[in-house]
């Protein structure tokens, strides 16, 4: 059964079901006097408001519901690619509209490059930027194979065959 109700945010008149209202609902004619009204269990000042300790995938979101969905790149100007991201500029994560930047994926890839710890800077590096230039001058294929230079260095070969061809430690 279908009833008329007044909304308490800008006292328009809308139809509701009778259900809406048995749950507590449909006090409002729109999700946007909803969230305009000040009456929602999210956004500052609600218990359970996070502020910059917020996740991930929120925090994203907070952008896209902020800055809306990018539709072009600002690094290359393309506007053809499939999709567009929001990139963080600071690596810092904060809720600030200035450290966020329209991006296409590819430029997005390149430019989050420069935030990731690489070489003994990661906290998971057991080998030293000195131990990669060791193990490359010290690799003799029949003579000193990765499975020794593994065994000396503590690591597993497949990480020793790994630098040796450059797939990681790049850098060195």
């Amino acid at each position: 059964m279908w009833i008329v109700k007044k909304c308490l945010k800008c006292c328009k008149e809308f139809k509701i079901h009778t259900c809406i209202i048995k749950n507590s609902r449909g006090k409002y004619c729109s999700k946007e006097c909803y969230w305009n009204s000040g009456n929602h269990p999210n956004g500052i000042g609600s218990s359970r408001w996070k502020g910059d300790n917020v996740g991930y995938v929120s925090l994203h979101d907070w952008v896209v519901r902020k800055l809306g969905k990018p539709s072009f790149c600002v690094d290359c100007g393309t506007k053809t690619a499939k999709r567009f991201e929001w990139a963080n500029i600071s690596g810092e994560y904060r809720r600030d509209v200035k450290d966020y930047k329209r991006l296409c994926v590819k430029c997005h890839r390149s430019f989050d490059y420069h935030l990731t710890l690489k070489g003994e800077k990661h906290p998971q590096s057991k080998l030293t930027e000195k131990n990669i230039i060791k193990i490359r001058k010290m690799y003799i294929p029949g003579k000193y194979t990765m499975e020794k230079l593994a065994k000396k260095f503590h690591v597993d070969y497949t990480t020793i065959g790994q630098i040796i061809r450059k797939r990681t430690w790049k850098h060195v």
